[in-house]
């Protein structure tokens, strides 16, 4: 694409790219991550996320109504608790949550075993999120970590 002289160029999510490298204990080779820093998201994955999450967040509303609604009754007067509902927020965990973003840029195995594997600790995920939350304002069109680093 040609960009007439005197335009500036906006950014673009390819302008705000981390590559991070994911030790595994007991494995060769790391889960090497190649994804837009989290404020550079394309909507699309954006709405995928949210797509996921929206079952979890109604589920969670659902229990939390039904508490509201049941807990100062008598047990006969209480309607009937929402068990699914309850069970599909038990089953999510924070860590899936976190690393789910990074999803389309992983293979299933890598992505899995980012999402659940023990060996891999949670100020390690913490710190990969850390990496994605990063502020993109010191990085230019073209660089993948501001200049200040070279």
């Amino acid at each position: 694409m040609a960009i007439p002289e005197g335009y500036a160029v906006a950014p673009t999510t390819t302008d705000h790219m981390v590559k991070i490298a994911v030790p595994v204990p007991g494995r060769e080779n790391p889960i090497l991550i190649e994804a837009p820093k989290l404020a550079w998201i394309p909507p699309h994955e954006v709405d995928a996320y949210q797509d996921w999450m929206k079952p979890f967040i109604e589920a969670e509303a659902e229990v939390i109504q039904w508490h509201t609604d049941n807990d100062d009754l008598e047990e006969s007067k209480r309607s009937e608790f929402p068990k699914s509902a309850e069970d599909l927020v038990a089953g999510l965990t924070i860590r899936e949550t976190k690393v789910r973003w990074l999803k389309p840029y992983l293979t299933a195995v890598d992505y899995k075993l980012l999402a659940t594997s023990k060996k891999i600790p949670e100020k390690t995920i913490d710190w990969v999120v850390d990496q994605l939350k990063a502020s993109s304002d010191d990085v230019t069109p073209g660089e993948y970590s501001a200049s200040a680093d070279s």
